[in-house]
Formats: structure tokens, C-alpha cells, sequence
């Protein structure tokens, strides 16, 4: 009797299995799966910064100082990731750029404030000098320049006196003359008549006042014609000092050479 009741337990737990299975196979039970979403990617910006000397006690490794060197910043930009690297000689490059420009700044700021402050070896007139201006009823005495001769000013291929502004002591020409050195005849500059007295007050040259610009930022006053004569006449070599004095004689333009 308890053979058969066992047998028949048997048999019920069978038949609801295969109940089971048969209703999986019929009505199959909905299975969800989660699929990992696409990881958000990140813009990589590394910046090298400027290298710093280590001390001697602890010297870093070759990865830490690398890691040091680095600055990484990552930026959200949704599906596309793109990295960028800026080299340390770049900065480098754009840092002696600037460099480079302010010492250029610097010393052409330099450079005009020795013009403004040269000092002038003998910066009065020789007294010879300001008698013979007074005997010809001349006034408005002014320095207007001191400085070596070359061999340029003495080539008589180029027969000139070069005055550079940068060099000039004092302001000689009125408002009327310089307009006038920047009217153009054709292709040439218009010039002013001028007198020009040797050392010797003995003989008066005529010459020709220009202004000649070279670049944006150089320009130079010239005495042209007969330069070339002046300084046969008075035996100038390169390397002398000399200076160019101004003065007017009924308003008219007039130049002493002193050396």
C-alpha cells in the first residue's frame, strides 16, 4: 500500500513537469536584456607646462616628470572624441616671439631717448662763428646735428650729407618748409635752397635740403648738389666730427659746418 501511494506521487510530480515544459514551448515567458549603453566620450586637451628642474635630493622619474608636464582637460562632446596635444616648444616659440618684440620695442625706446640726451662735445658755437652770423644780420641759431662722417656721406657717387632724423638735436625747418620737402615734382621730392658756410667763413655754398624716407620708421635729411665740392674744398675724411649748425638770414635758410 505505501508502494503504491509513493508510485502514484511519483507519477503526479511527472505529469505536472511535463505540464510545465509543454506551456513554456506554447507560451514562451518574455526575456529582457540590458544592453550596455554607449559610454559618452571625452575631448582630451594636454598641454605641456614648462619643465621644472628637479631637485638634486629626490629626482622624479621619467613618468612623473612627464605626468608633471602635462595638463589634461577633457571637455563633453557627445559621440565624438578627438585628442589634441600642444607641444612645449610651441609655447616655447610664442613666448621668444614676444620676447623678441618687447626687447625690439625696448630698444628702439632706448635708442630715442640717447638722441634725446647725446652729449654734445662742444655745444656752443665757436664765438668766430656767431660774430660772422650777427655780421650778416643772421639769427635763430640751432644745432641740428653732430656726428661722425662715413664713407658713405663721402663717395662721390653719392654726393650727399645724410642727416638722419633720429639724430637730429633740434627742430630747424617751420611748418611751411616741411610741407614743402613732401610735394613731389614728377617722381622726384621738391628740396630747399640753402647756404652752406665752410669752416673757414671765407666761401658760402649753395646746396639743396631733401628728405628722403626709407622705410615707415627712417628717414633722413640730406644736403645734395654740391656736397661733393664742400668737402674737397675743406679736406673732410671719414671719421671726423662735425657739426651742422642752422640759422636764418632774412628768413632764408643757411648751414656752418664746424668741425
Amino acid at each position: 500500500m505505501a508502494e503504491t501511494h509513493e508510485n502514484c506521487e511519483r507519477l503526479y510530480l511527472l505529469a505536472c513537469v511535463c505540464d510545465l515544459e509543454s506551456k513554456k514551448l506554447e507560451y514562451p515567458l518574455p526575456v529582457t536584456i540590458n544592453f550596455p549603453k554607449k559610454p559618452r566620450s571625452l575631448s582630451l586637451s594636454l598641454r605641456r607646462r614648462p619643465t621644472r628642474f628637479p631637485s638634486p635630493q629626490s629626482p622624479p622619474s621619467p613618468d612623473h616628470q612627464l605626468a608633471s608636464n602635462l595638463k589634461v582637460s577633457a571637455t563633453l562632446l557627445g559621440k565624438r572624441c578627438f585628442f589634441q596635444q600642444v607641444d612645449n616648444a610651441d609655447q616655447l616659440n610664442s613666448s621668444s616671439k614676444k620676447q623678441r618684440k618687447q626687447s625690439k620695442m625696448t630698444t628702439k625706446q632706448q635708442d630715442l631717448n640717447l638722441n634725446a640726451n647725446l652729449q654734445i662735445q662742444n655745444p656752443h658755437l665757436p664765438s668766430n662763428f656767431l660774430d660772422h652770423i650777427k655780421a650778416l644780420g643772421g639769427s635763430d641759431v640751432k644745432l641740428v646735428i653732430e656726428k661722425k662722417l662715413t664713407n658713405t656721406d663721402l663717395d662721390i657717387g653719392n654726393h650727399r650729407f645724410s642727416m638722419p632724423l633720429s639724430m637730429i638735436h633740434s627742430e630747424f625747418l617751420t611748418k611751411d618748409e616741411k610741407e614743402s620737402l613732401t610735394i613731389k615734382i614728377g617722381k622726384h621730392l621738391m628740396g630747399i635752397d640753402v647756404l652752406l658756410w665752410d669752416p673757414f667763413l671765407d666761401h658760402n655754398t649753395k646746396l639743396c635740403l631733401k628728405k628722403w624716407d626709407f622705410t615707415k620708421t627712417s628717414s633722413s635729411y640730406m644736403l645734395i648738389e654740391n656736397w661733393n665740392y664742400v668737402a674737397d674744398r675743406n679736406d673732410l675724411r671719414a671719421d671726423m666730427m662735425v657739426q651742422m649748425w642752422s640759422f636764418r638770414v632774412n628768413s632764408k635758410l643757411c648751414f656752418a659746418l664746424v668741425y
